[in-house]
């Protein structure tokens, strides 16, 4: 298998922009060697308010051994994700860190490439495809929500992790992950965590080769299935793409599927892990909304233990609930691009070969635009709210040619799990203070996160279905 690492046929060789033609750019270098990687490790957000409060929603700095520009505010997120002059690489910008690790996924492909590919994923997005992988899901979820209830605390982050793997594995790969799903939950983990290391090569026990190490992993596991996929009429995701064609008879090789589901498997288990965590919290937080989420599950579900597809849109209040999530706490929270031509932005020529990136972590929390932005405050996304507002201004599934292919399969476990819990449990956080986040790899809890699922103290909610509270 080719490692990606060496560039495409075709593909620009742009040189990085000298400090002179970056000069007329506010902004600074950080630490001598490191720049200010550093503080985007420690917390990405601070630091994108700190500089832009500075230097202004342009500006200067240096990172992961490049200079870049940070480019804040909806208006730049609309200018970087839509697109429209096809000046930004999607591949160019995640390249410095996903080279070695994801080199065929979809955020590693641009303009042509990136359309055929995703219009192949597409299909195993499809509502009637989707819809088979409810049951499968319904299943899981009941099996850990009755494990959770019968445990005093509930280590959140890698209970989310184990569950979201085990989801992802069912729908995606039609199989159930068992003894293995340890191993494969330790390969996604050192993936993510060499994603952001600052050393960039596989030196002996580095971070860079244990993640090398684990896409190995997850490379010969999936390699070792793909052959019984091949024809057969499994509806699994990982059969669906091995048998996706376009109009024209093309069709994905061996290796094109391997690396799809090694980055679609990512993003549905690691992201949702960091999201369903954040979410639990603060539904754990907020007991009105936990309320209220409760009422409407058991107002408009048929029978919450056996969720229905077509059920699932009627849940607004959970989604509600899940976009003020995803704004606290987006999954990514920065998105990175390089200019393949010179564009002007904010009154700033900024030159050819530029690396640039855009924060969901600062525009998601804009005093402008969201007040009071650190409340959790789910009502900030009924419908006449969201119509004044930017339609950049809330980007954690990213926006144009590159949004989350998976943004709906994610809802879709978010509603079936909000749903059995609270059709059967009340839940809290053990600690009496808000818990503390780490920002990268991926946003998760700064050490143990305990919560409470507590059977019958939401009983007087329980009208419709009494034995919940059993």
């Amino acid at each position: 298998m080719s490692s990606g690492i060496a560039r495409r046929e075709g593909e620009p060789a742009l040189p990085n922009p000298s400090a002179r033609e970056l000069s007329h750019i506010p902004g600074e270098n950080g630490i001598i060697g490191f720049g200010h990687t550093l503080d985007h490790l420690k917390d990405t957000g601070a630091f994108a308010r700190n500089m832009t409060e500075r230097y202004g929603p342009v500006f200067r700095q240096r990172c992961w051994g490049t200079t870049q520009i940070g480019l804040m505010g909806p208006e730049a997120n609309e200018l970087v994700l839509k697109n429209r002059s096809n000046v930004f690489s999607s591949r160019l910008g995640w390249k410095p860190n996903f080279e070695r690790l994801f080199p065929q996924g979809l955020m590693m492909m641009d303009f042509e490439e990136h359309r055929f590919h995703r219009k192949l994923i597409s299909v195993a997005f499809k509502p009637a495809v989707m819809a088979t992988y409810v049951d499968r899901l319904n299943a899981l979820v009941a099996d850990t929500v009755a494990q959770w209830t019968s445990q005093p605390f509930v280590d959140l982050y890698p209970a989310l992790k184990d569950l979201t793997l085990r989801l992802a594995a069912a729908p995606f790969l039609g199989v159930e992950l068992g003894p293995k799903a340890t191993e494969l939950n330790l390969a996604f983990t050192e993936l993510m965590k060499a994603s952001v290391s600052p050393l960039r090569k596989p030196f002996p026990f580095s971070q860079m080769k244990r993640g090398t190490d684990g896409r190995n992993v997850l490379v010969q596991y999936l390699q070792s299935e793909i052959t019984g996929r091949r024809g057969s009429k499994r509806t699994d995701m990982f059969s669906v793409l091995a048998n996706a064609t376009d109009e024209n008879g093309n069709s994905f090789t061996d290796v094109d599927v391997v690396e799809h589901m090694i980055f679609i498997m990512m993003a549905a288990h690691d992201t949702l892990a960091s999201s369903g965590t954040a979410f639990i919290a603060e539904i754990a937080q907020d007991s009105a909304w936990q309320d209220r989420l409760r009422q409407q599950i058991l107002t408009t579900l048929f029978d919450p233990s056996a969720i229905q597809y077509e059920e699932l849109g009627a849940l607004t209040d959970i989604e509600m609930a899940f976009n003020e999530t995803l704004r606290l706490h987006p999954p990514l929270s920065n998105t990175p691009r390089r200019a393949l031509e010179s564009f002007q932005f904010g009154g700033y020529e900024i030159p050819k070969g530029s690396h640039v990136w855009i924060s969901a972590n600062y525009t998601h929390t804009m005093p402008s635009i969201w007040p009071e932005p650190t409340r959790f405050d789910p009502a900030r996304f009924e419908a006449n709210c969201v119509k004044q507002r930017h339609r950049y201004a809330w980007i954690p599934f990213g926006g144009g040619a590159h949004k989350c292919i998976g943004l709906h399969f994610a809802y879709m476990q978010i509603k079936i799990l909000a749903s059995q819990i609270l059709a059967n449990a009340s839940v809290s956080l053990a600690q009496n203070n808000a818990p503390e986040w780490q920002p990268w790899p991926l946003f998760k809890p700064k050490g143990t996160l305990l919560a409470a699922f507590e059977r019958g103290r939401q009983s007087r909610h329980l009208t419709k279905f009494p034995m919940a509270a059993e």
